[in-house]
Parts: C-alpha cells; structure tokens; sequence
C-alpha cells in the first residue's frame, strides 16, 4: 500500500459504512432523499479510498444510476428487497446464518468496548445493519484518535471485528445479492459491499501491522 493513511482515510471508511448501512435498510422517500444528499460526501470517500486499492467507484456510480427515481422504481426496490432479505430462511442479513454457534455475547462486549449497547428491539446484535454501524463507529473514534493520540487500541479493535465477524460473513451476503437480486440497485449494492470489505479487513491489518512496529 504505497498511499498514506490517516484521519482522512478513516473518516472516508466511516462515509462508506455508514452509506451501506443505509442503503441495507429498506428503502423509502425520506430515506432516498438522505441517500441522495449524502452522495457528493460519499463521492469524495470514494476517491479517497481508490488511491488505498478499493476498486469500488464503478459500483458507486452503477449504485446511483439504478437509485429509484420515482415511486414505480421504488416499489420495484421494495418488492426486490422483501424477495431477497424478508422471505429466506435463514435470514441473509443475520451473522448467526452464516456462522454456527455464533456468540453473541462477544458481539455485544465488542460495542460495549466503546460504550455503545443497541437498543433496536427489531434487530439483533448479529444484523448486519448493526454490524455496519459498529463499523462506522469504530471508524469515526479511529479518525478522532489520529488526530489526538495514538490509534493502535482502536485499530487492534478494527481487525478482530472484522476478521472474526463482518468480513467473516457480510462478503457472502454481498455476492448472494449480486446473484439473485434481479435488481439492478441490489446487484450494485451487493457488489459494493462485498468488494469494500474485502479490501477494508486488509488495508486495517496492514495498517494496524505497520503502525504497531513504529510503537
């Protein structure tokens, strides 16, 4: 990785989780019109992110091409997001389909390392729209932490996040999308995820890996 890495850096991974969170969430007007708000933000995280090796500005821009436009498209969205994520058993979007014997309680001391506890009764901690949130969290105390002091604690905490539980999992639930969504939004949506989580767990090591040898 021959780009540096920083604050900037992580504030564009928090852009981005916090981007796929909302577009993992099932759609609506207001919903669309705080997506569409946020895509010169989302933009610039991108462009950012390309110089560290995420090849993910083609499905970004794909992503926004397909973004409902009118009520038809939305309802289309709606129908597409309840066919793939509402109606299989077991869920897509629970860690807990996809990992046996997952423990929850580790997941849930996880957040708590950094003072969060989720109080959403409709979602568990193992949800993917949790676990995207955590992330961006995560990211956001890491920017902080470049700028003030030393962000090897959050970093450390970064890597076994993702190599134990979402970049263990959530890929698959990307490629899965990309395959069955029939959906052109999902279909980008899905790529997205799967090629910007790939590309994040390895980027984190690499940075936590060589910031802890100057330390």
């Amino acid at each position: 990785m021959e780009a540096s890495y920083g604050a900037p850096e992580a504030t564009a991974r928090a852009l981005i989780y916090s981007f796929l969170r909302q577009v993992f969430t099932p759609l609506s007007p207001s919903l669309i019109k705080d997506l569409r708000e946020l895509l010169p933000e989302v933009d610039v995280s991108v462009q950012i992110l390309g110089k560290l090796g995420y090849s993910i500005d083609d499905d970004f821009r794909g992503l926004v091409r397909h973004m409902p436009s009118s009520g038809e498209e939305l309802a289309k969205c709606r129908r597409a997001y309840a066919a793939i994520f509402l109606s299989r058993v077991p869920p897509l979007l629970r860690e807990s389909s996809f990992v046996r014997g997952l423990n929850k309680e580790e997941l849930e001391k996880m957040y708590a390392e950094i003072g969060i506890v989720y109080q959403e009764p409709e979602l568990e901690s193992d949800h993917l729209l949790i676990e995207l949130d955590f992330m961006h969290r995560l990211t956001l105390a890491e920017a902080l932490s470049w700028r003030g002091s030393n962000p090897l604690r959050v970093l450390a905490l970064e890597c076994e996040f993702l190599e134990k539980h979402l970049a263990a999992w959530a890929p698959n639930v990307g490629r899965i999308v990309q395959e069955e969504s029939r959906n052109a939004f999902y279909e980008k949506a899905g790529a997205l995820l799967y090629k910007f989580l790939l590309r994040d767990v390895q980027v984190v090591k690499l940075v936590f890996k060589t910031l802890k040898g100057l330390f």
